[in-house]
């Protein structure tokens, strides 16, 4: 359930603003998985914190996938016309319920021994997003609609779509594999969200640079960018 919600308020996201603003968002909610983790982790009597030098590393990350967003400018979250955005509440439940679900599986991690059982796990959390779907699809009338206008879509369009959720499914695998890697769940969120946001602002520039793809301020920035990188390069070694 909460990976379908993730997926759904994301999306809902999307329709009023660009990915190099809403992916500097998803970098919140890992404030409250880091706290989660600690918290769960501490009272069940396991290491919530191997070395000190891991709140630097989850630091380093999360400021990272800030930086690009907000120009350098990283007083602007402080303003209120920031977070009266429509789609901030969006991005952020997003990414809080994807952080949950990643959590979930960190706490479930002593009866998932094996790639067999893990696989298995996999699978049914798959099947409970699709009947999390069609819940939410027989009751509401607007997804009823919009559904029956899929046949007018180009079909290039559909055939695009396609091949986007083979990839989705594939880094959702890959995702949980990562939690299941890392002692810390608020790290691996942290790093998640800002090597999205770096791969994002990257291949937006070579895109425009090279095939005059995207927007104008795809090109610009560059600098910014490359301080982001290092940032989230630093970030991830004191972490490993």
């Amino acid at each position: 359930m909460f990976s379908f919600l993730s997926y759904f308020y994301v999306l809902k996201a999307f329709e009023s603003a660009p990915s190099t603003v809403i992916l500097p968002l998803l970098q919140f909610p890992s404030i409250f998985i880091f706290i989660a983790s600690s918290t769960h982790k501490y009272f069940s009597g396991l290491v919530w914190l191997e070395r000190k030098v891991h709140v630097l590393a989850y630091l380093m990350i999360f400021l990272g996938g800030l930086v690009p967003a907000t120009n350098g400018k990283l007083g602007v979250i402080l303003t209120k016309k920031f977070w009266k955005q429509p789609f901030v509440k969006d991005a952020i439940i997003s990414e809080l319920c994807h952080g949950l679900y990643n959590f979930c599986i960190t706490t479930a991690e002593d009866e998932i021994d094996s790639m067999g059982t893990y696989m298995e796990y996999f699978a049914t959390t798959r099947i409970l997003f699709i009947l999390s779907f069609v819940v939410f699809l027989i009751f509401s009338k607007k997804w009823q609609d919009e559904i029956w206008r899929i046949r007018y879509v180009n079909s290039k369009a559909i055939w695009t779509t396609i091949l986007v959720e083979i990839m989705t499914l594939i880094a959702y695998f890959c995702s949980a594999i990562a939690y299941q890697s890392y002692y810390q769940t608020g790290v691996v969120t942290a790093a998640e969200s800002s090597l999205n946001q770096l791969l994002n602002l990257f291949s937006a520039y070579v895109l425009k640079k090279f095939f005059d793809l995207g927007r104008e301020e795809s090109a610009k920035g560059v600098g910014i960018k490359l301080i982001s990188a290092f940032l989230i390069l630093i970030g991830l070694l004191l972490a490993a």
